[in-house]
């Protein structure tokens, strides 16, 4: 009977101590490394393609015959009247358009929302004079679908031009960009004790790049640890 009775005892206490453990380890927060709320404020003049009127360009003309490239604003738009058109029909169309008040120091938020046969993009930066794919490569799709990718540069960037393409051997290829955004990260202070958002609020947390974040409403940015967060 005594025998018995400590088998019992033994089970409960076992069990107590695997469920504190589970508790535990569901609970267990990691305070971010960096944490970074975004400006109000949009730094693409025009990120809407509302007054749209940039000549278009032809980013790759490697391709033999005549370039076939046009630019233009179209009515299928996620937000607001207009979004940008980019069509091709031999090289690469590509519109460009420049950061401002580019600050080299700083991190940003580049966001925008595309859809079509193959849509890119890439982030050039003067100075280093390299097009950086920061966030990897778009994909075909046929439903706006949003990017999101955090930017940070040297000492020796200069100025940075975000380009949208439509690249073509000679098919007809089109493909559509609207809501282009680009947001200062504002450093924010971080504190276990008062971390908390509300629940449709946005921010920015760097990690250990070895965590997993379990937020169903965070979105990784890159390899390096940073993720978009929305809510608490």
């Amino acid at each position: 009977m005594k025998n018995l009775l400590r088998y019992i005892l033994a089970i409960i206490l076992l069990t107590a101590i695997v469920s504190l453990i589970t508790i535990t380890i569901m609970n267990y927060r990691i305070v971010p490394l960096e944490l970074y709320q975004l400006d109000s404020e949009n730094l693409m003049n025009d990120g809407g393609f509302e007054n749209f009127n940039q000549p278009v360009g032809d980013c790759c003309n490697s391709n033999p015959g005549q370039s076939r490239v046009f630019a233009s604003q179209s009515l299928d738009a996620f937000e607001g009247s207009y979004s940008l058109n980019l069509t091709s029909e031999n090289h690469c169309a590509c519109v460009f358009k420049p950061i401002t008040k580019f600050v080299n120091s700083e991190k940003y938020l580049l966001s925008f929302y595309y859809k079509g046969n193959n849509p890119s993009t890439c982030i050039w930066v003067t100075g280093e004079n390299i097009c950086k794919k920061e966030g990897g490569n778009l994909e075909k799709t046929f439903q706006w679908k949003e990017f999101r990718a955090f930017l940070q540069f040297t000492n020796n960037s200069e100025n940075v031009l975000v380009h949208f393409y439509a690249d073509s051997s000679g098919e007809q290829v089109t493909n559509l960009y609207d809501s282009l955004e680009v947001r200062w990260l504002i450093p924010v202070k971080v504190s276990y004790y008062n971390f908390s958002f509300k629940d449709n609020e946005q921010y920015v947390i760097k990690t250990d790049s070895a965590n997993v974040i379990h937020n169903t409403q965070a979105e990784k940015l890159n390899d390096d640890g940073y993720y978009i967060v929305t809510g608490e």
